[in-house]
């Protein structure tokens, strides 16, 4: 059985991403594949039960049978339980384990962003999983210094006996790119880590939907419902952006115009970007005109409750969690990996 936990050194470093990733490698190659997160670190209410976001996602992208309460069975409290409680955990972890793993070629792993024992925290370490399925680790470092991934990189490693088989570092800034290919990954091989994977900082991987926009600023879709999977760079309050018929928005107040992302290396300079939609704030009906004109151009045209600052506040800062729509960034982030040839060496590790 091909087997990998994922795990990472800190918050926000991909670890959700890089696990649907191997999903997709497996299931690519035509493995019977699962996935299992011992605890719900990504909570949501669906139908009235608290689920984990990640288990979702790749029970809906991988179409798996069980039930979300045995592929993510442990919903902590908020502070950590007793011994007592904890025995519990770990029994009903196991149990779920076997479950899910029941007639499967592969299975993703996925811990909890926490390596080393805390007291107080809810969760379990990874650490004390990896031993438990006896698994061998694919951990996600975000790239923050050259220092700081070689620290916490080795510490995990020596820390899990050498389990530590395939290492992403993560939106590593173009001023650093070459030095960690050159440094970092020669140094992680020669202490016995096989497998180093750099990617880069993307505009991609950054980018927006439409449909993610929709989400954060409450908003209702006016005209353009099936181009809510377009892609958003940008943001821009100037009407600069709106040529030809699109002038007509230069009448329209308070609105926000999402921009597309521009082509790179492209041989024209100063590319406007594209124009991918419209939010009107406050809560604006606009004239019919305005509704089809959108609709001509099939430029998705979104109105939403909140004010002009206040969209653009939730906008920039906006947390939100990859679903099974966002296969851009999926197929985006195994390209960056490094393609067909990527997965060989990632298959070749998680025998």
């Amino acid at each position: 059985m091909h087997k990998i936990l994922i795990s990472s050194t800190g918050t926000q470093s991909g670890q959700s991403l890089a696990a649907w990733v191997m999903a997709e490698i497996f299931h690519s190659k035509g493995m019977r594949t699962g996935f299992f997160k011992p605890f719900v670190t990504r909570p949501m209410i669906k139908d009235g039960r608290i689920i984990d976001k990640d288990a979702l996602l790749m029970k809906e992208y991988l179409c798996l049978q069980e039930d979300l309460e045995l592929i993510s069975p442990v919903v902590p409290e908020e502070s950590p339980g007793d011994e007592a409680t904890r025995k519990e955990q770990i029994k009903n972890i196991k149990k779920s384990y076997e479950v899910v793993k029941e007639e499967k070629d592969a299975l993703v792993i996925m811990g909890s962003e926490q390596i080393f024992y805390d007291s107080d925290s809810p969760y379990l370490p990874d650490g004390h999983l990896v031993k438990q399925f006896d698994s061998p680790v694919l951990l996600v470092d975000k790239f923050q210094s050259e220092s700081m991934s070689i620290y916490s990189v080795l510490a995990v490693d020596s820390f899990l006996n050498g389990r530590v088989k395939i290492v992403i570092i993560n939106r590593v800034s173009p001023d650093s790119l070459e030095s960690v290919r050159q440094k970092l990954v020669p140094l992680f091989q020669e202490r016995g880590l096989p497998v180093v994977f750099v990617v880069p900082q993307d505009r991609i991987l950054a980018c927006l939907t439409i449909r993610h926009i929709v989400d954060i600023v409450k908003g209702d879709v006016l005209t353009g419902e099936e181009r809510l999977d377009s892609l958003v760079e940008n943001t821009s309050i100037s009407p600069s952006h709106l040529q030809g018929s699109l002038n007509l928005f230069r009448r329209v107040f308070n609105k926000i115009i999402l921009l597309g992302p521009t082509v790179d290396n492209s041989p024209v300079p100063f590319i406007p970007p594209v124009v991918t939609g419209i939010l009107l704030t406050g809560g604006r009906k606009p004239a019919p005109i305005v509704i089809n004109t959108c609709k001509d151009f099939g430029i998705p045209l979104i109105s939403t409750p909140y004010d002009t600052f206040t969209t653009m506040d939730k906008l920039q800062n906006r947390q939100i969690h990859i679903t099974s729509k966002d296969v851009y960034k999926l197929k985006r982030f195994l390209h960056l990996l490094g393609g067909e040839e990527a997965i060989r060496k990632i298959v070749g590790q998680t025998v």
